[in-house]
């Protein structure tokens, strides 16, 4: 059997997953104003729905400014908002895009979110989505404590994650083949930081962190972010295929045949969109100045 490569693992993965994404935007798959309009109200839902503060609000994992871009726009600009985000690239790209809609005032860092650089209670409301899954233990117990550290009293905390809770047969299916994509790449090097995240969990894990539940949803099939449309399933196979061909022979055979035999399974019931978690919390204390909406 071949020699296996060596193992590359973290943030330094997750760093350059992201980067590759922003770098295609940035240059080779820049947006129309239509599409980017379509991106920026699609992050709208989950504020309307679940509540927002106007007043300092931090977007944590803020990536390519979507949500920061959402909040400005739902507050009429007076929120003061702020944005923190570890990779270069994707806060390239959302000054890209906040420069060409013309927003200023937005507050952009590059940072670490299990180690803000903000003194405590500095925030009437802390958003995050689409992060979290993306670390691991240690590092989630850091973010929360930062997250409510930064908070004011009666500030709002407001989460948005893929749930693991599979609920159909598609899902099942698309679960099934994430598990192969992560093990093939552990073997072709690559250990790409994912948890799962399940209702019950983070209902006992934020009243750990000293958080008041507030609202809790599942919501399928999966609200945002990554709809389950054939180009993107099609890139997902593209990716598992070039670490599959990273693999030794014998390794490659074993694995190839469990993708195919999951991507028949695919081709007889289609894979549907996954689930979405939201859970909204709060720090007991005395209301935050900025109205609730």
């Amino acid at each position: 059997m071949g020699e296996l490569p060596d193992l590359k693992a973290g943030k330094d993965l997750v760093i350059e997953e992201f980067s590759r994404i922003a770098e295609e935007l940035l240059e080779r798959e820049r947006e129309t104003p239509e599409e980017l309009r379509e991106k920026i109200e699609g992050r709208k839902w989950r504020f309307y729905r679940y509540g927002y503060k106007a007043g300092r609000i931090l977007d944590l994992g803020c990536g390519g400014g979507l949500d920061l871009l959402a909040l400005h726009e739902i507050t009429g600009g007076k929120a003061e908002l702020y944005g923190v985000d570890m990779t270069d690239k994707v806060l390239e790209l959302a000054e890209e895009r906040f420069g060409r809609l013309g927003v200023e005032g937005v507050h952009l860092l590059k940072g670490d979110i299990s180690s803000l650089p903000f003194p405590d209670g500095s925030f009437d409301m802390v958003t995050v989505a689409w992060v979290l899954h993306h670390v691991d233990g240690e590092e989630l117990d850091r973010i929360l404590d930062e997250v409510r550290r930064v908070l004011r009293p009666g500030g709002i905390f407001l989460m948005l994650e893929p749930c693991s809770l599979p609920f159909t047969e598609g899902q099942w299916l698309w679960m099934e083949l994430m598990r192969l994509q992560s093990d093939i790449e552990l073997l072709a090097g690559r250990d790409f930081p994912r948890i799962h995240l399940t209702p019950q969990f983070i209902k006992e894990y934020l009243s750990s962190k000293g958080l008041k539940l507030e609202a809790l949803d599942v919501l399928t099939p999966y609200v945002g972010g990554f709809p389950m449309k054939a180009e993107f399933f099609e890139e997902e196979l593209r990716k598992i295929r070039e670490e599959l061909s990273k693999l030794p022979t014998e390794l490659r055979g074993h694995f190839q045949k469990k993708l195919d035999f999951t991507l028949r399974k695919v081709g007889m019931i289609g894979v549907e969109k996954g689930s979405t978690l939201i859970a909204k919390a709060s720090l007991p204390g005395a209301a935050a100045e900025g109205g609730e909406r």
